[in-house]
């Protein structure tokens, strides 16, 4: 959903009608980002009680890597605005 806004955004002529499009993709990658950290907490949260903790490490790695595949693109969105 983020890069189509992007791609919208960029085939937009309107200057205003981008700057929202944009807006809205780094709104929703902001989601993204919180839901895989509270997904995160949660999974480490279970894993702990059902399984020896040595091995969560490779599991919160992905995790980690993937919330940052959804804050790298932009790292800072426009005017500032932290994505992640």
């Amino acid at each position: 959903m983020p890069a189509a806004l992007m791609k919208k955004a960029t085939m937009t002529a309107d200057r205003t009608e981008a700057s929202k499009l944009v807006d809205k993709a780094i709104a929703e990658l902001r989601r993204i980002v919180d839901d895989h950290r509270r997904l995160r907490a949660e999974y480490a949260e279970l894993w702990s009680g059902e399984n020896r903790p040595f091995a969560l490490e490779p599991v919160l790695a992905r995790y980690d890597e993937m919330i940052g595949r959804y804050a790298r693109p932009f790292g800072r969105g426009r005017r500032g605005q932290e994505v992640a």
